[in-house]
């Protein structure tokens, strides 16, 4: 059975910005408890700010009484006492206890409320300047913003993870940008795809032959057929060979109008694709290189001499490889796992220390796997 708890987020114990998840304590409304401690898919939350959860409480082994998080909404402090605390928090700068309790004693403890619900609100107090009123207003209405896109992103079906990805890309602006086209989590939205955006555009009326859900639809078949191949691009007769059916003409010719897909002579990539290609192509242009000073003579012969010190032998296309590194700038060494690539990086080290031992060797790796 779902349970609720009410509260202020008094610390923020951890929070991972990637997945969302976040372990915080509360201070509990109309409780003499002690703190309680809440984990879950929290996106996000604020200091001094109070919140509804939803979800479970949990006996820990280790940490004792907890609570887990399914889900959970943003309130309005009701108090005068946690209504102070939430506007001399850090997302007011500038408002202290004593402006914060001087603004609900002329203002009442519905302060909140009437702010929500009045967009033409303004509020003056003295030794204040309108612009820091102002600032506080419009606080206060951005964080309504954010706590409807998150309650509309939910009620349509996304994760709490992917509630995250979308507010991170539109923050406030989610519910207008995606009321318009849904289709734009597919495109702007890495790690959501058609069936998630199409669910929300069914439930929000759009038709299914509709232009933004043919576009959407002709771009996740591109990425999911290429990105699964390892492909960073495919032959634009290849790409519409894909497609049996007719009436993608215009989508297509959308999607490269808009970018979302770029036509270099023959190949069709995608906009993230050739952006990360052509940077790292001018790079290497741009790139000075200095040589290694290796003497080519008796290649053979060095590489035999290194077989013996590893006690190892490589293969015809591995010592293809090896003289490859030395005759060009630029090598790209690649292979599936057990391919001997370590293998033949000891090999090509093992040559550079022996017969250029004055060469500086920088390596580097993105896993501590491969560091070894």
């Amino acid at each position: 059975m779902e349970q609720s708890v009410k509260g202020v987020v008094e610390v923020t114990i951890y929070k991972n910005e990637q997945s969302g998840f976040g372990i915080y304590r509360i201070v509990l409304f109309n409780s003499n408890q002690k703190p309680l401690t809440i984990k879950g898919p929290l996106f996000d939350l604020e200091k001094d700010a109070p919140y509804e959860f939803f979800g479970s409480y949990k006996e820990d082994s280790r940490y004792g009484m907890q609570f887990d998080v399914t889900h959970y909404q943003r309130m309005l402090p009701q108090h005068k006492d946690f209504i102070v605390r939430f506007l001399s928090g850090p997302n007011f700068p500038g408002i202290g206890e004593k402006t914060a309790s001087a603004l609900v004693d002329k203002y009442g403890e519905s302060l909140l409320e009437d702010i929500r619900n009045d967009e033409s609100m303004v509020m003056e107090l003295k030794g204040v300047s309108k612009d820091k009123m102002a600032d506080v207003l419009r606080t206060i209405r951005t964080h309504d913003d954010l706590d409807n896109a998150v309650s509309f992103l939910l009620a349509h079906g996304l994760s709490n993870k992917q509630v995250i990805m979308v507010n991170k890309v539109f923050g406030e602006r989610s519910i207008a940008v995606l009321r318009e086209n849904p289709y734009r989590l597919v495109s702007e939205v890495d790690g959501i795809g058609f069936k998630t955006a199409d669910k929300m555009a069914s439930s929000l009326g759009f038709d299914f032959d509709h232009p933004y859900r043919i576009e959407a639809m002709v771009l996740d078949r591109y990425k999911n057929y290429v990105f699964s191949k390892g492909d960073s691009y495919i032959l634009e007769q290849d790409f519409l060979d894909l497609f049996n059916q007719t009436g993608i003409d215009d989508a297509y010719q959308s999607l490269l109008s808009l970018g979302e897909l770029v036509l270099d002579g023959e190949r069709l990539y995608h906009k993230t694709q050739y952006v990360a290609e052509t940077y790292i192509a001018n790079t290497m242009l741009d790139f000075e290189y200095g040589g290694t000073d290796f003497e080519m003579d008796d290649l053979d012969r060095k590489i035999n001499r290194v077989e013996d010190q590893l006690k190892i032998e490589f293969d015809d296309q591995q010592k293809e490889a090896i003289e490859r590194f030395f005759l060009e700038d630029v090598m790209v060494l690649t292979g599936g796992p057990g391919t001997g690539k370590s293998t033949l990086l000891s090999g090509i080290v093992t040559l550079l220390q022996s017969h250029t031992p004055w060469l500086q060797i920088a390596m580097c790796a993105p896993t501590g796997r491969a560091a070894k």
